[in-house]
């Protein structure tokens, strides 16, 4: 059973599969280069299935997601 602070994190995670622009930028170590990275990718690839996958973007490090992974989630 997950945590409160648990469900806090995932109810105000940023679902990167119909965030905005400004949205994304809100996300730890991610600038207005990368958020429009993510949504190309999301436009030419569709949805994102897991968060990991966001790992496929340029400027994404492994470190970088490690910061950004509890404020992101994906529907």
């Amino acid at each position: 059973m997950p945590s409160e602070n648990q469900i806090a994190i995932s109810e105000s995670a940023i679902n990167v599969n119909n965030a905005s622009l400004k949205e994304l930028e809100k996300l730890p170590r991610v600038g207005e280069k990368i958020a429009r990275r993510i949504i190309e990718h999301r436009e030419k690839f569709g949805s994102f299935r897991r968060a990991e996958h966001l790992l496929l973007i340029d400027g994404i490090s492994d470190a970088n997601f490690r910061e950004m992974k509890n404020f992101v989630r994906v529907e």
